[in-house]
């Protein structure tokens, strides 16, 4: 059975599927605070969303 990838010559390394590296493009750079895998800054921003809303709807703003 030939293949489109036949004449490539890749390396024999190229077709073990069970291999453990895992490629992650982006490595963490440092510790990071995470609430419910969520960033901090997304739940400063939810926070202050919601307390604009409470504000307006109260006629506060």
């Amino acid at each position: 059975m030939d293949s489109i990838y036949d004449g490539l010559d890749l390396p024999d390394e190229a077709w073990r599927d069970d291999q453990e590296e895992s490629f992650d493009p982006a490595p963490p750079q440092g510790p990071s605070l995470r609430l419910n895998g969520v960033a901090w800054y997304w739940w400063c921003v939810g926070t202050l969303l919601a307390v604009a809303l409470v504000a307006g709807t109260l006629g506060l703003g």
